[in-house]
């Protein structure tokens, strides 16, 4: 075979095309026409996507809300009301208060009865004592039987220091918009004093 013969070429050797007045040189990026022996691709079909619903949750704590205003209903066969007008007064709290002359570094048990129209969602204990004018806020929990709402929670015995403690408790419903109401009223604190 004569050099140059395409059956003594090696196979990643491919013979170098002739260099036409139309070609761009070598290292450019060349756009070679469509092989014309191969049937043009018939044009594709637009997507056709199932219609989206009218309403979407992007997070599965909204649900309830997207579904209501939307006029749907939950699993559970009840529509959830964006707006519950039916309820707009915060927790009734009834504080049982700490008597003055706590040892030092001992933990003191708040306890409060905490009743709503709505289910109570949460209660919480704030705090701080006379070292430290930021407060402290710990969650409080039912004790003995639910039906009663009686709430407790320790104020650990390390901020149990200083000559007095100042607390006060604060509750919010489950409605919507939630309601949150505090004992003593707003800016103002139980105490005892510590010994």
């Amino acid at each position: 075979m004569m050099a140059g013969d395409p059956a003594r070429v090696k196979p990643w050797h491919r013979p170098e095309a002739p260099r036409t007045a139309e070609m761009p040189r070598r290292g450019r990026v060349i756009c070679f026409p469509r092989n014309p022996g191969r049937p043009a691709r018939p044009p594709r079909e637009p997507a056709v996507f199932p219609s989206l619903p009218r309403c979407f949750v992007a997070s599965a704590a909204l649900l309830p809300l997207v579904l209501a205003a939307c006029g749907q209903t939950t699993a559970s066969g009840t529509t959830d009301e964006v707006d519950d007008e039916s309820d707009q007064d915060p927790p009734q709290i009834v504080v049982e208060q700490v008597e003055h002359g706590q040892p030092t570094f001992e933990p003191v048990t708040v306890r409060a009865t905490v009743t709503d129209e709505s289910e109570v969602s949460s209660v919480r204990l704030w705090y701080h004592n006379v070292n430290s004018a930021q407060d402290i806020w710990v969650s409080m929990e039912i004790e003995g039987d639910a039906a009663a709402g009686v709430y407790a929670a320790d104020i650990p015995g390390e901020d149990v220091t200083g000559s007095k403690v100042y607390y006060y408790v604060e509750a919010c419903d489950d409605a919507r918009p939630s309601n949150c109401g505090t004992s003593p009223g707003a800016g103002d604190y139980f105490e005892f004093n510590v010994e």
